[in-house]
C-alpha cells in the first residue's frame, strides 16, 4: 500500500510541477515578468521568470499532505507552511518588482524568528560522533543566522539554467532516502515532494532554460533546506552538518567567493557573476556542461563523502573536511584558469 502511495505521489507532483511551471511561463510571457540580460548575467536572451511557483506550490502541498496522514508534527507543519508561504509571497512580489534589500531582509529574518519559536534553535553542533553544545542564546543567533544566510545564499547561486533546480534535486534525492530508511516518513516524504517539483519545473528549466525560477523557487528552496535541516537535526535523524555536505557546492562557492571579494575590497553586497560556476560560463563552458559536471562532482564526491559520514560517525568530521577542502581545490583551480584566461584575453586585445 505504501508503495503504491509513493508512486501515485511521484507521478501526481512531477506533473503538477510540469503542468504549473508552463501556466507560469505563460502568464510572465504576457505581463512581462522577464529577466532582461545585463553585464552580471550567464544568459543573453530575455527569459521569463517566476517559474519557482511550482515548486513552492508542490512543496507546500507535500507538507499538507504529509501531516494530514500524522507523519509530521504539528510544530514541524506550522513551522514550514508559514515560513514557506511567507518567503514564496516575498519572492513573487520581488519577481515582479524588485523588493529593496533591507525590506526583504527584514521579512526573511521574520520567517526565521517563526520557524526558531516552533521548533526551537540548534542546541548543538553535531558531526557524526562530536557533538559540542550551544548556549541557548548562541543556538538561537546560529539558527537565525543559518536560516536567513541560506536563504539568501541559494538565491545568489541561482545564475545558470537548471543549476539550482539540479541541487534541489540532489540534494533532497540523498536526504530523502537516509529519512527512508529511518522511518522519518513525514520529512522523507517533504524532501521527495521538492524533488519531484524539481523535476517537473527543470522540465523548462533545462538549458537552454524557456524559463528561470526567480526568488520565488530559490528563496523557497534556501529557506527549506535550512528549516528542514533543523528540523532533522534536533530529532535526531540527520544532523545540519550532513545536510551542509549535500549542498557544498551551493554554500562552498557563496561563501569562498564572498570572502575573497571582502579580502579584495570589492563592495561584497552588490550583484555579481565571479561565483566559480558562473567564472566557468564565461570561460566559455555550456550551461548544460556545467550542469553535467555539477552531477558529476555530486556523484563523485559528495554523495560518497555523506554516505561515510553517516555510515561511520567516527569518520564524518574527516569526511565534512574532504569535502570542503575538495571544494576549495575545485574552486581555486577555477579562479586561477579564469585569471589565466583574462590575462591571455587582455594581452591578445
Amino acid at each position: 500500500m505504501m508503495s503504491i502511495i509513493l508512486l501515485l505521489f511521484v507521478i501526481s507532483t512531477l506533473v503538477l510541477a510540469a503542468v504549473i511551471t508552463r501556466l507560469v511561463r505563460q502568464y510572465s510571457i504576457t505581463n512581462q515578468v522577464v529577466d532582461i540580460p545585463n553585464e552580471r548575467s550567464s544568459h543573453s536572451e530575455a527569459t521569463p521568470r517566476g517559474g519557482g511557483l511550482s515548486i513552492a506550490v508542490v512543496a507546500l502541498l507535500s507538507i499538507l499532505f504529509a501531516y494530514l496522514f500524522n507523519w509530521l508534527a504539528f510544530n514541524e507543519f506550522i513551522a514550514l507552511i508559514a515560513g514557506l508561504i511567507a518567503i514564496a509571497i516575498v519572492g513573487w512580489l520581488d519577481d515582479h518588482s524588485d523588493i529593496r534589500f533591507y525590506w526583504r531582509f527584514v521579512l526573511y529574518s521574520s520567517a526565521a524568528i517563526w520557524t526558531i519559536y516552533w521548533i526551537g534553535p540548534l542546541d548543538s553542533i553535531v558531526v557524526g560522533s562530536v557533538a559540542v553544545g550551544l548556549p541557548h542564546i548562541a543556538g538561537i543567533i546560529i539558527t537565525w543566522l543559518g536560516i536567513v544566510w541560506l536563504t539568501n545564499l541559494y538565491n545568489f547561486m541561482d545564475g545558470t539554467d537548471g543549476i539550482a533546480a539540479m541541487q534541489a534535486i540532489l540534494a533532497s534525492l540523498f536526504g530523502s532516502a537516509l529519512l527512508f530508511f529511518q522511518g522519518e516518513e513525514g520529512n522523507a516524504l517533504i524532501c521527495l515532494g521538492v524533488v519531484c517539483a524539481s523535476i517537473g519545473f527543470l522540465v523548462w528549466n533545462w538549458p537552454p532554460a524557456k524559463i528561470f525560477m526567480g526568488d520565488i523557487g530559490s528563496c523557497v528552496l534556501g529557506f527549506f533546506f535550512a528549516t528542514i535541516s533543523v528540523i532533522t537535526d534536533k530529532s535526531g535523524m540527520m544532523p545540519v552538518s550532513l545536510w551542509c555536505m549535500l549542498l557544498s557546492i551551493f554554500i562552498c562557492d557563496a561563501t569562498f567567493t564572498l570572502i575573497k571579494r571582502i579580502c579584495v575590497g570589492e563592495k561584497w553586497y552588490e550583484a555579481h557573476r565571479s561565483h566559480a560556476y558562473q567564472l566557468l560560463v564565461q570561460m566559455g563552458m555550456s550551461h548544460k556542461m556545467l550542469l553535467l559536471n555539477f552531477i558529476l562532482v555530486n556523484l563523485v564526491i559528495i554523495w560518497p563523502a555523506t554516505m561515510m559520514a553517516w555510515l561511520y560517525p567516527d569518520m564524518a568530521s574527516l569526511c565534512a573536511l574532504a569535502v570542503v577542502v575538495s571544494m576549495l581545490v575545485l574552486w581555486s583551480a577555477i579562479n586561477i584558469k579564469y585569471n589565466a584566461f583574462r590575462k591571455a584575453r587582455t594581452n591578445t586585445g
